[in-house]
C-alpha cells in the first residue's frame, strides 16, 4: 500500500473527525441558546397574556350602565361649561355695548 495514500486517507479521516466534532459542538450550543431564548420568549408571552387578561377584566368591569353614566356626566359637564360661556358672553356684550345701542340677542343657551 502506498504510504502517501495511507497518510492522505488518515489525514482526511482526522479532518472529517474534527468537522464532526465542530458540528456536534455547534448543535450543542444551538440547543442551549434555543432553550434560553425560548424561556425568555415564553416569559414575555405570558406577561403579555396577563396584560391582555387585565385589560379584558377592566373592560368587563365597566358595565354598560357605568359607561352610560360616565358619558352622561361628561355631557352634563360640557353643558355646564357651555352655559357658563354663554352667560359670560352675554355679560360682556351687555357691558361692552353703549346705552343707546342694546346688545344683540344671541338666543338662549342650547340644551
Amino acid at each position: 500500500m502506498d504510504t502517501s495514500a495511507h497518510n492522505d486517507a488518515r489525514h482526511w479521516e482526522q479532518e472529517i473527525g474534527r468537522l464532526h466534532a465542530r458540528i456536534d459542538d455547534f448543535e450543542a450550543r444551538f440547543e442551549a441558546e434555543y432553550h434560553i431564548l425560548r424561556s425568555i420568549v415564553d416569559t414575555q408571552i405570558e406577561e403579555l397574556r396577563a396584560m391582555v387578561r387585565k385589560v379584558e377584566g377592566d373592560i368587563a368591569a365597566i358595565s354598560p350602565d357605568a359607561y352610560v353614566q360616565q358619558v352622561a356626566d361628561q355631557v352634563a359637564e360640557l353643558k355646564l361649561k357651555g352655559d357658563l360661556a354663554y352667560e359670560l358672553l352675554q355679560e360682556r356684550l351687555v357691558a361692552g355695548g353703549s346705552r343707546d345701542d342694546p346688545a344683540p340677542d344671541v338666543g338662549p343657551p342650547v340644551s
